[in-house]
C-alpha cells in the first residue's frame, strides 16, 4: 500500500514537471499600425507571425480605391518610410470595396522585418500609400510567444500557471509522504 501511494505521488509530481519542461513552439506575433503616407487615406493593420524560419504577413488595409491595384512589400531595417531594403518581391493585394487584404510569407526571423508597405500601382515599385514600421508610434501589440510549454509567456499567464502546478505538486508530494508516515505507525 505504501509503495502504491508513494508511486502515485511521484507520478503526479513527474507529470507536472514534465509539462513545465516542454519547449515552446516557435511562434511569435506582432501587430503594427498601418499609417497613411501623405494624404492617401489608407490605413489599417499588419500582423507578422513567425512560423519556424518564415514570417507570415497579413495586411488589412482600408481607404483603398476599388478598381485600383495595390502591392505590399516587407523591408529590412535599412528602410525609411517603406523605401529601400525590400526583402522579397511585392505581393498583390485583393481589394473588395474600400478594403483590402493580402497574405504572404517572407524568410525570417521576425526581428529582421522592420516595415511593411501598401503601394498603389500595377507594377513594382508603385507609390507608397501606407507604411507600418516597428516603432513605438506604430506598434499595437508587442511580440508574444505561442503556446508551447508552460514556461512560455502568453499574455503573462504561463508563469502563474507554472507556479500553481509546482505548488500543487509540492502539496501532493508532502501529503503523500505524511500519509505514508501515518501508515508506518
Amino acid at each position: 500500500m505504501k509503495l502504491l501511494v508513494v508511486g502515485a505521488m511521484l507520478a503526479l509530481a513527474g507529470a507536472a514537471l514534465t509539462g513545465l519542461a516542454r519547449p515552446a513552439e516557435a511562434t511569435q506575433g506582432l501587430t503594427l499600425r498601418l499609417a497613411e503616407i501623405g494624404d492617401s487615406g489608407v490605413s489599417g493593420t499588419v500582423t507578422l507571425t513567425e512560423d519556424g524560419s518564415d514570417v507570415d504577413i497579413e495586411v488589412r488595409a482600408f481607404g483603398l480605391v476599388y478598381g485600383e491595384s495595390y502591392l505590399s512589400g516587407a523591408y529590412k531595417s535599412t528602410s525609411v518610410d517603406c523605401r529601400g531594403g525590400l526583402i522579397r518581391p511585392f505581393a498583390e493585394a485583393v481589394v473588395t470595396g474600400t478594403g483590402g487584404i493580402v497574405r504572404y510569407t517572407v524568410p525570417g526571423p521576425i526581428e529582421d522585418i522592420f516595415s511593411v508597405s501598401v503601394r498603389k500601382g500595377t507594377e513594382p515599385p508603385g507609390s507608397v500609400v501606407a507604411c507600418a514600421e516597428r516603432s513605438s508610434r506604430s506598434a499595437i501589440s508587442a511580440p508574444s510567444t505561442g503556446s508551447g510549454g508552460l514556461l512560455s509567456r502568453e499574455n503573462g499567464s504561463s508563469y502563474t500557471t507554472a507556479a500553481i502546478i509546482l505548488a500543487a505538486a509540492a502539496v501532493l508530494l508532502t501529503s503523500g509522504l505524511a500519509f505514508v508516515r501515518r501508515l508506518d505507525r
